[in-house]
């Protein structure tokens, strides 16, 4: 599924933790949190070589939105 802002705002909270992969960008995960949590978190998730899964938070969708989250990963990736 392709994320846009109308896609992510009629994303409803549900009694399980959701998770959304932004396409094009590998790692860039959208989680939304169980309700009765209103959050939207953006995180990147990698692997480093031979280790354990490591999740950054990025920020949360209300304040960065996608074209400001795809930005700062892609930063992330160049550090």
């Amino acid at each position: 599924m392709k994320l846009t802002d109308a896609v992510i705002k009629n994303i409803n909270h549900q009694d399980k933790d959701q998770f959304f992969s932004m396409q094009g960008t590998e790692g860039l995960t959208l989680v939304v949190y169980k309700y009765p949590s209103t959050s939207k978190t953006w995180f990147y998730q990698y692997r480093p070589k031979g280790k354990n899964s490591l999740r950054l938070k990025v920020g949360t969708y209300e304040e960065l939105g996608i074209n400001k989250a795809v930005s700062i990963f892609q930063i992330r990736l160049i550090l």
